[in-house]
């Protein structure tokens, strides 16, 4: 197997990068968190344009890791807690772009090409989470998901 593919070769190699990422996210919680409380809940894998047998592989382990309680050992962190913040994070900018496309109407601002391209991100972004979680199917080791899904939340800061 190469080494790029072998999920163990990770293993242990990216604590501080991780902790880079995490106050990354903390900025980005504090500076977008307040407003987006009062948006509501979003199901991000319904949003999706992914096939249904891809968003049904992505909700179970989605609902399996949001269930567990395990911990990585070999990275010192538990799947379920970056899942909530890739969540967080994607939520956040879900709202945002809401929140832009309603200034562009209160203001007549008929050329919403940023609008655009933050849906076009925020469905691309969608793709790509719904894609790693129904490829964590694939393989269940504890070490593969925390890796597939850093490498989901570093991406998104």
């Amino acid at each position: 197997m190469s080494e790029a593919l072998d999920t163990h070769n990770y293993d242990g190699k990216w604590e501080e990068e991780l902790k880079e990422v995490n106050e990354k996210y903390e900025q980005f919680i504090k500076k977008y968190n307040t407003f987006t409380a009062e948006m509501g809940e979003i199901d991000i894998i319904a949003l999706s344009t992914s096939d249904n047998v891809m968003k049904n592989q992505a909700v179970m382990w989605r609902n399996t890791i949001l269930a567990g309680n395990a911990a990585d050992p070999a990275n010192n962190v538990c799947p379920r807690e970056i899942l909530q913040k890739i969540e967080k994070c994607i939520h956040i900018r879900i709202c945002l772009a809401g929140l832009a496309k309603n200034i562009c109407e209160l203001y007549s601002v008929t050329n919403s090409s940023v609008i655009d391209e933050m849906n076009s991100a925020n469905v691309s972004m969608i793709n790509s989470y719904v894609e790693q979680l129904a490829d964590i199917s694939n393989g269940s080791c504890i070490q593969g998901q925390t890796t597939r899904l850093f490498q989901i939340f570093s991406a998104l800061l």
